[in-house]
């Protein structure tokens, strides 16, 4: 018998709208790709304690007549709420996580690819070394 070891991860909807965070891992894989995430819920998600990913979130969401889910902001074009494996890099604002096996963790708020979403990365009070890091501002419409 062998014990796997996680880190959390744990994501907090502060907008005043639902979202769907969308994960998406390199390598080892965390149990979900999509879910909707209600104004002030919490959700935790649990990461290999190898992992590296990252977390971003769609906007303005909904299922057709047909059943298709789609997406104003970040959609995945899988027609679901969960995401394929594979990630084109829409418009939005995501965190990148890297967590190595305990030694090395990193994270990094980025708008590189675009903004739809304020997000702030807040690490757990065990941290000394890291810092708080994101986009706080609400997008331009």
């Amino acid at each position: 018998m062998g014990v796997l070891s996680t880190s959390i991860i744990t994501i907090e909807n502060k907008c005043n709208q639902t979202v769907w965070p969308v994960i998406y891992s390199w390598q080892s894989q965390v149990s979900m790709t999509g879910f909707a995430l209600k104004t002030g819920e919490v959700r935790d998600i649990y990461a290999p304690t190898s992992w590296f990913g990252l977390i971003s979130a769609r906007t303005l969401c909904s299922t057709d007549s047909t059943g298709t889910f789609s997406c104003a902001t970040g959609d995945c074009e899988s027609g679901k709420i969960e995401c394929p494996s594979s990630y084109s890099w829409a418009p939005v604002t995501y965190a990148y996580f890297r967590i190595d096996n305990s030694r090395v963790n990193s994270h990094t708020a980025s708008v590189e690819y675009g903004y739809n979403l304020p997000l702030m990365v807040v690490p757990s009070k065990s941290s000394r070394t890291c810092t708080s890091s994101g986009c706080v501002l609400p997008p331009l419409v």
